[in-house]
């Protein structure tokens, strides 16, 4: 929905809580820009990579929530693909992960504001942008893209290693994360339970951990970024 205001230039606010989108063009909309919201959950359903055939909102600016759902990395792919466009985002999130910001300020955003600053500082931080002032420095960004660049490679390196798993390995993997131990394993997949731990032997190995404690935690690391936790429990061993 549009909100005019007297100056052309047109910011559109994605965010997946309406209300908060809704609030963040009123308060735009009263410095006299025209403000809109975009709602992202239809274009978050399909690959990334298939994003460039879609078009842009008709913006100069982006105010862009991270956390979109369950999707905590959602704020970043619109960044990338909106400042691909030549437009200008700000992102505005209630994360205070170093890590989410760094990303954001390395895929391009001009800067971040927590959500828990009162909303009149998203509002600076837009006109600031709009009139092209520099809102991060030249070292803070070039130090954010390190820190991104360092998280990607090792993310890089936990995804490969957990492609090397087998399906049983998974199946294993995954009821070890739902609190099953071996002997229950076992009984679930009418197996022995030395081939079960055979299985997690394997895995440990895989991922290069020594306990089931440091491959959970793996696992729920990489199920947060959408890597793991496609394998059933119901699964055959």
């Amino acid at each position: 929905m549009y909100r005019p205001g007297a100056n052309n230039t047109r910011v559109v606010v994605i965010d997946d809580h309406p209300l908060v989108s809704s609030g963040v063009c009123a308060a735009i909309a009263e410095i006299g820009l025209c403000a809109f919201t975009f709602d992202p959950q239809p274009q978050l359903e399909i690959d990334e990579r298939d994003w460039a055939t879609l078009d842009v909102p008709a913006a100069e600016v982006a105010v862009v929530d991270v956390t979109m759902g369950s999707d905590r990395d959602a704020g970043v792919r619109f960044v990338r693909w909106l400042t691909k466009a030549g437009i200008d985002c700000v992102v505005y999130t209630g994360s205070d992960d170093s890590m989410h910001w760094d990303a954001c300020i390395a895929s391009g955003a001009s800067t971040v504001i927590s959500k828990g600053r009162p909303i009149k500082d998203l509002v600076r931080a837009v006109e600031a942008t709009v009139r092209g002032e520099v809102l991060t420095a030249v070292t803070h960004r070039a130090q954010a893209q390190t820190n991104y660049r360092q998280v990607e490679d090792h993310r890089r390196q936990q995804v490969s290693k957990f492609s090397t798993l087998t399906e049983r390995e998974q199946v294993v993997l995954r009821l070890l994360c739902d609190g099953h131990n071996v002997r229950s394993i076992a009984e679930q997949g009418f197996v022995a339970e030395s081939t079960v731990r055979t299985q997690v032997k394997s895995v440990l190995r895989k991922l290069d951990v020594s306990s089931q404690l440091e491959a959970v935690a793996m696992a729920n690391g990489m199920e947060r970024i959408g890597v793991f936790g496609a394998a059933q429990s119901t699964g055959r061993l």
